[in-house]
């Protein structure tokens, strides 16, 4: 079964992009908070939680290990924020 054309775009759009459109804080190769954990910062290092990589199309957070491109950025953002009450879920599709 061939991959929706959507997911093919969003694939495409950097990670540093998305994070800023989910209010995401963000440096040059760093995130934070972690939409998977909520992490802000690692227990070793000051600096954010979540490092990007492979030409800004994937990240990973280097506290609970969590990794992903920017499908799974929203993917999380989005259950997060479900799962602490927020009722946002039905709107991940807009992203994309």
């Amino acid at each position: 079964m061939p991959q929706p054309k959507w997911r093919d775009h969003a694939k495409q759009i950097p990670v540093a992009q998305i994070s800023a459109a989910l209010g995401l804080k963000s440096g040059r190769v760093r995130l934070t908070p972690c939409p998977a954990c909520v992490a802000a910062k690692t227990k070793r290092e000051a600096r954010g939680a979540i490092g990007i990589y492979s030409a800004g199309r994937r990240w990973r957070c280097n506290a609970c290990k969590f990794d992903g491109d920017g499908i799974d950025l929203v993917a999380c953002y989005f259950w997060q924020r479900a799962a602490s009450g927020g009722s946002e879920w039905s709107r991940m599709g807009e992203w994309f």
